[in-house]
């Protein structure tokens, strides 16, 4: 179906192929294989599909035939390739695609969104998932948190913190905790930068 959606974008717009293929940083050859049908985009080219099409990644999906984020009252959230400290991390050039929602409790500036990576969090949360995440620093334990770690490492973890420090247990048994004392948080240092609300999960 998602071929069947590109190609009917692609041709509504008077694009060819490989018009397409340049706006989206792929090969001619790969759109082809996209509208055949023979290969599907990943989740990073499906958001970048659909945020060049202004469309919703469920129209693009063929799960909706409710095109837009107007029509469907979804969200679109953005979607960071990068997260580091000490500057804007919802900066335009931090950005690589956009996710459609239609939860209403995730309206809001505070919401962005992350792809995720590593198999920490199997098999509750796998790579390539998209965690939509509330910008905030602080936790109840128990919730699933993105934190930032040395300043450019992010990671989703469940978090627990007491008087001591702070702890983040993955959901994988063969991967291990990570454990940080008061003066660990300080000095790495180890900050929360969101709890993560939902997430969306491509099964093709």
């Amino acid at each position: 179906m998602i071929g069947n959606r590109i190609k009917l974008l692609r041709e509504e717009l008077g694009l060819k192929q490989d018009d397409l293929a340049k706006k989206i940083s792929v090969s001619p050859s790969a759109i082809g294989m996209y509208e055949r049908n023979l290969r599907e985009p990943n989740n990073e080219l499906t958001l970048k599909l659909s945020e060049y099409f202004n469309v919703s990644t469920d129209y693009l999906l063929g799960k909706s035939n409710i095109r837009n984020s107007e029509n469907n009252q979804e969200l679109k959230i953005p979607v960071l390739g990068v997260v580091k400290a000490g500057y804007n991390w919802l900066a335009d050039e931090n950005v690589i695609g956009y996710v459609s929602v239609n939860d209403k409790t995730l309206k809001g500036d505070g919401f962005f969104a992350v792809q995720v990576k590593g198999i920490s969090m199997v098999p509750e949360i796998y790579e390539g998932d998209i965690a939509i995440v509330k910008k905030q620093n602080d936790f109840e334990n128990g919730d699933y948190v993105v934190a930032l770690i040395n300043g450019d490492e992010a990671t989703i973890k469940k978090a627990y913190k007491n008087d001591t420090g702070l702890l983040l247990r993955p959901a994988n048994n063969s991967v291990e905790p990570l454990i940080f004392t008061k003066e660990d948080i300080e000095t790495l240092p180890v900050t929360i930068i969101g709890v993560v609300y939902n997430i969306t999960r491509s099964f093709k």
